[in-house]
Parts: structure tokens; sequence; C-alpha cells
């Protein structure tokens, strides 16, 4: 059993802190209909739902695809919704915090198509400390508009959970300098080895032998820079060379 890549904890982390925001809102959901008797399940609790869920899914596989840009296309629609539903400093950190999160997923597609490894690495930084200063920033202003430091013995399972939601986008932004990381010092250590992150077209030239081919066609696996599939495929390539 190979050891586990440290992106893919990253990854694992955020989708463990969405779940944990997702299992308290379907809960505290449940317990507003048993204990008022409302049965009513809104359409954006089912497109929160559905966003969470798709976040969790390829969080776990750790790969990043055009998925990602979906989903935070959609959150990036709802936060806009709650901002002009409730027109709010808070939900405006929030809606910057979503935009920032998209762009990011964005610039990654469009700067690995060009094999722009560092200026990926500088986007994915600077947009994700934005994002996760404007998400923290949403919540204590949340904490302040509501009061909640009054009713922290009532409402500290809710702060908490906020907190977990400001750590998931924290962990996806570790998660994806990290393997952009990886990425970079692949290539370094392998300079006769060309890489395309979006063909996942890994070119080799008789320098580097199969051992080395092999080496590193693992990390770009581990680090989620390509899938299982495309790595079996590599390997019957270079064991067949």
């Amino acid at each position: 059993m190979g050891t586990i890549s440290k992106e893919r904890i990253y990854a694992w982390m955020a989708a463990l802190c969405l779940a944990i925001c997702a299992f308290y809102r379907i809960g505290q959901k449940i317990f507003i209909m048993i204990q008022y008797n409302y049965s009513s399940i809104t359409w954006d609790f089912v497109v929160y739902g559905f966003v969470q869920l798709g976040f969790i899914v390829l969080l776990v596989i750790a790969k990043k695809n055009i998925g990602f840009l979906f989903f935070t296309g959609i959150d990036v629609l709802m936060n806009l919704y709650y901002l002009v539903l409730w027109l709010s400093i808070g939900n405006l950190c929030a809606f910057v915090a979503a935009v920032m999160l998209f762009l990011i997923f964005l610039f990654n597609i469009i700067l690995n198509v060009n094999n722009n490894v560092a200026a990926a690495m500088t986007v994915t930084k600077a947009l994700g400390i934005i994002s996760v200063i404007m998400r923290f920033a949403g919540v204590l202003i949340d904490w302040v508009q509501w009061h909640n430091w009054v009713y922290v013995s009532n409402a500290w399972i809710y702060i908490l959970i906020q907190i977990v939601s400001v750590v998931a986008v924290l962990f996806i932004v570790i998660w994806l300098t990290a393997t952009l990381n990886t990425i970079e010092t692949d290539i370094e250590c392998y300079p006769c080895a060309t890489y395309n992150t979006q063909n996942v077209n890994v070119q080799f030239n008789g320098i580097i032998g199969g051992a080395d081919k092999l080496k590193f066609c693992k990390e770009l696996l581990d680090s989620g820079a390509i899938t299982q599939e495309e790595f079996e495929k590599r390997k019957k390539e270079i064991l067949r060379s």
C-alpha cells in the first residue's frame, strides 16, 4: 500500500469540513421540521446540498477539474441571491469570498493550459488569501449583527460550524497550492520532460530512464494531476519501450 500524499490529505480535510457543515445544516433542518411541524424544503436548501455534495465528492477524489468551476459558479450565484435578498456587509463578504474561489479555479484552468505553473501558484495564493479573509470577515460580521456573543451558550455550535466553513476554504487553497508546488518541483527535478497540465500529456526524451519515468508519473498521480487510468496507460507505454 503506497503512502498518501499530503495534497490528498489537504483535499480530504477540506471535504471533511464541508461534510460537517452539510450534516449540521441538514440536522438543523430536520430539527426545525420536527420541532415546529414545518415540512417545507426550500429550493435554496436543495441547491446548497447539491453544491456541498459536489464539492465533497471532487475533494475526496482529489482531482482538479472543470467540475469545481461548475460548483463554485453555482455558489457565486447563490451568494449573489442572498446578497440581493438580504443586503448586508456580511453577505457582501461571503459573495466576494465565493467569487475569489471561483476565480482561483478559473485561472488555474487558463494558466495550466499555457503551462504557466508559477503564475497559477501566485494567483492561487493571492486570491486564496482574499477568499479566506473575506469568509472570516463575513463570519465576524454575522456574529456582531446577530449578537451571537450574548447568546454564546446557545449559539456556540453555529459559531463553530461557521469557523469550520472558513477552515474548509483554507484547506482548499492549501490543497491547490501544494498540488501546484508538486508539479513545479517535478518539472525542476525532470527538466527534460515536458508536462501539459490540461491534456495531462507527459513526453519524455531518451535521457530519463524507465524507472525515473515511472517515478515521475507516480508523483503526478499522487498529487492528483493525472488519473489512475492515465497513469496505467503511461506505465504500459514506459514498460513497452
